[in-house]
C-alpha cells in the first residue's frame, strides 16, 4: 500500500508547490523529486500506523511480527533488490553530481 501512497503524497506535495523553481525543472527531475518526498512522506506515515496498530501489544508479538517478516523468502528477496538498486543509484546520482 505504501507503495501507491508515497508516489500520491509526492505529486501532491509537488503540485501545490508550483513556484517558478519547480516550473523551470524538466518533467524527469519534477517526478524523481516528487517520488523522493513521497517516499519520506510514506515511510513517516507507515511508521505511525505500525505504532499505532501495535501500541499497547507485548514484546514478543513485536518479535513474533518481525521474525515473520524476515522469515518470508519473497519479501528478502524484494528488499535485498531495492538495497541494491538504491545503493546503485545513489552512486550514481553522486558521480553525476561530481562531474559537473
Amino acid at each position: 500500500m505504501s507503495y501507491i501512497v508515497g508516489p500520491t503524497l509526492g505529486w501532491l506535495q509537488s503540485s501545490l508547490r508550483l513556484s517558478a523553481h519547480a516550473c523551470k525543472l524538466p518533467l524527469a527531475t519534477s517526478m524523481v523529486q516528487a517520488l523522493g518526498v513521497g517516499v519520506v512522506l510514506a515511510t513517516g506515515v507507515a511508521a505511525l500506523a505500525l505504532s499505532g496498530r501495535m501500541y499497547g501489544r507485548q514484546g514478543i508479538e513485536w518479535q513474533d511480527r518481525s521474525w515473520r517478516f524476515l522469515e518470508y523468502k519473497p519479501q528478502n528477496g524484494i528488499d535485498q533488490w531495492s538495497a541494491s538498486g538504491a545503493l546503485v543509484g545513489g552512486v550514481l546520482g553522486g558521480v553525476k553530481e561530481g562531474l559537473r
